[in-house]
């Protein structure tokens, strides 16, 4: 939400996220809702993983999080400084995410970084497609400072990565999404081709949500499904758009 306010002229540019800038939704209330999931975001992490979760959620989602999106020189349009903080949120949500479940046990060097670099390749793939709206807009990613051969390039090696450490403790749920995208990010970081580039990124995303949903909550792969046919619905109903897609 804070990328759509502080990106609609990128957005327009890259025929992307049209929900501001073909006014479907105001800033306004994109703002208002944007409230209201920090305060039960907030709210939920506090009572399930208690103050210290609920603290360093405030850190990584307000405090980093604002740095990264909003401001006169968002943090998202400095290349090298952008990559870093990605990493960080990345490897942050991991770290709440584990301690909330009181898996604060299972935290290593290793995991860190193996799911820390999923992340952070998957955050620089998607930059790829955005580089022109970006670039006009004087929004300096990585992706537009290095170009999309370097970018696709380093997010295979942080994908290398991710699969090295999946392997050795057989982390099931991130061994499935990195064996299953890592052709997807080798095809795109030769060919360079967007269709490839867009595969690798929406398939790690799609992946590893499923592989959770059979692990963890069979529940919540039965609402996926569902909603994936509702929103279809939604979205093509009041937007005329197909979406998700």
């Amino acid at each position: 939400l804070l990328n759509l306010v502080n990106d609609i002229e990128a957005d327009r540019l890259n025929q992307k996220l049209p929900w501001i800038y073909h006014g479907l939704i105001t800033p306004k209330r994109v703002v208002i809702y944007l409230i209201i999931l920090y305060i039960f975001g907030l709210g939920g992490l506090a009572v399930q993983g208690g103050m210290m979760t609920f603290l360093t959620s405030v850190v990584l989602f307000g405090g980093l999080g604002l740095l990264y999106n909003i401001g006169p020189s968002p943090l998202k349009r400095k290349p090298l400084l952008s990559l870093l903080m990605s990493a960080l949120i990345g490897g942050g949500l991991w770290i709440v995410g584990a301690v909330a479940v009181g898996g604060i046990l299972e935290i290593t060097m290793m995991s860190l970084a193996g799911y820390t670099s999923a992340w952070t390749a998957v955050c620089l793939i998607s930059m790829i497609p955005d580089i022109k709206g970006d670039r006009e807009t004087g929004k300096i990613t990585f992706a537009v400072k290095f170009g999309a051969k370097l970018t696709t390039r380093f997010s295979l090696v942080l994908i290398l990565i991710s699969l090295a450490y999946s392997i050795f403790p057989m982390d099931l749920v991130l061994l499935s999404r990195v064996v299953i995208s890592f052709p997807f990010f080798l095809t795109a970081s030769f060919s360079g081709n967007i269709k490839w580039i867009t595969l690798a990124a929406k398939s790690s995303v799609l992946t590893l949500s499923i592989m959770v949903a059979i692990n963890y909550v069979p529940q919540y792969f039965i609402l996926i499904a569902i909603y994936f046919f509702l929103a279809r619905w939604y979205y093509r109903t009041r937007f005329n758009l197909i979406y998700p897609s």
